[in-house]
């Protein structure tokens, strides 16, 4: 039989079996072995696959990155110069070919005004390696996008990038360059 209880001064309800079950303690000690299983199990669901844990609120560094980089590549395709801009780091660089580095955000900013007549129908980015480091990340890969440029012609450029990424304020990436390489698709 359960008996209530308190405890302390505090209105804490205690049930106390007045009457020891030695069949009810092991069901209870069954039930409570299977929840600290159960418990361990999705704790081991939350290991990724380089042994790192995660909490399934933060994305893993990887994750962030590529979720950043389609971030940079929305704000290109809707020309948004600032919101580009901001993107980057205070010293950011964006440059193309052997054309000298853009610098600033400032600099990027007015850059990237410069194509505000340029329409992008189409932009697809592709990684194709990502080396990540607790503060640092560098993505390569590929790029496509079909632009409807002053004038009404449609054209398609394709070439490989760099982006290379900086950590700030423990959880938020920024680009600390992005070069690229083109030429127009045959």
């Amino acid at each position: 039989m359960m008996a209530p209880h308190f405890v302390d001064k505090e209105l804490t309800l205690v049930l106390v079996n007045t009457r020891p079950n030695m069949k009810n303690f092991r069901s209870r000690t069954v039930a409570c072995l299977c929840l600290i299983a159960v418990i361990f199990v999705a704790g081991c669901s939350l290991i990724a696959k380089n042994g790192v844990a995660q909490t399934g609120t933060a994305p893993a560094a990887e994750e962030q990155i590529s979720i950043a980089l389609s971030r940079y590549r929305e704000l290109i395709v809707r020309m948004e110069p600032a919101a580009v801009a901001s993107a980057f780091t205070e010293q950011g660089a964006v440059s193309h070919g052997d054309q000298a580095p853009v610098v600033g955000r400032e600099a990027i900013r007015a850059f990237m005004a410069t194509f505000s007549s340029y329409k992008i129908i189409e932009y697809e980015l592709k990684v194709t390696s990502a080396q990540v480091g607790s503060n640092a990340a560098t993505q390569t890969g590929t790029y496509r996008q079909v632009v409807t440029v002053p004038g009404g012609q449609t054209v398609t450029v394709q070439g490989t990038f760099v982006a290379e990424w900086e950590l700030q304020f423990g959880n938020h990436w920024l680009l600390r360059s992005m070069h690229t390489e083109s030429a127009v698709a045959g």
